[in-house]
């Protein structure tokens, strides 16, 4: 093989192998674009997936939140009902404590009134009976019914039985049918017998061992007298 000749055949296998190289080279570059295309790729799905997952976690979080909140807000509306009902039971227990007390209240001033009113009719006596009584003094008020001045006597008689050492007190009632035939336009007093006793007016009469022996007619007199015995 002549010399030109070796050297064209070396020079081409040269420009084979130039070629091949470059061909090695550029399949080289491409699988290396391929390999980073799909490490790109595969990090893209792994970022998706992380952020789906992050966005799945964040979704139980908030359902967790809400739920602790539901949760919250029953135990606090429970808690509120229970507060109601017991301001509600402790405000009718209330009322009901007020009314029962009232009404004792009511039912002692009327049974304190009724002791008054009894203890009066018990002290209440006929004219028949002034001088009678088993006690060695006492006095007895002898009133009408229609004395303008009845109040006023009674509420000095009251104050009198409330003094100390205070002696019996009987009250007669003038206009009774049992005593109205002891009413008169004079009074009279120095008696020997019961039944021949007149009044007048209101009087206070003392009895001592059966025996009237004190007396004192009409507004002034007596309640000069009870003044003096009150004290």
């Amino acid at each position: 093989m002549s010399e030109k000749k070796k050297k064209q055949t070396k020079k081409a296998d040269e420009k084979n192998k130039t070629q091949a190289e470059k061909q090695e080279v550029t399949k080289k570059s491409v699988d290396d674009k391929v390999a980073n295309k799909k490490e790109v790729n595969n990090k893209k799905t792994t970022n998706k997936k992380k952020i789906a997952d992050k966005k799945q976690v964040n979704k139980k979080e908030s359902l967790k939140i809400s739920g602790n909140k539901k949760s919250f807000w029953a135990n606090a509306n429970e808690m509120t009902r229970l507060i109601v009902v017991f301001l509600i039971v402790v405000g009718v227990f209330l009322v009901f404590y007020v009314i029962t007390n009232f009404i004792k209240s009511g039912s002692s001033s009327s049974a304190d009134s009724d002791d008054s009113v009894a203890v009066i009719q018990y002290d209440e006596i006929l004219v028949g009976e002034i001088l009678n009584q088993n006690r060695d003094m006492y006095y007895v008020l002898a009133t009408l019914e229609d004395d303008p001045n009845l109040s006023l006597y009674v509420s000095y008689v009251g104050s009198y039985i409330a003094s100390e050492d205070a002696s019996k007190v009987y009250t007669v009632d003038l206009s009774s049918v049992f005593n109205n035939q002891f009413v008169a336009d004079e009074s009279d007093f120095d008696i020997d017998e019961v039944k021949d006793i007149k009044f007048k007016e209101a009087t206070l009469l003392k009895v001592e061992n059966e025996q009237i022996t004190e007396y004192y007619e009409g507004k002034d007199e007596i309640v000069e007298i009870l003044k003096e015995l009150i004290g």
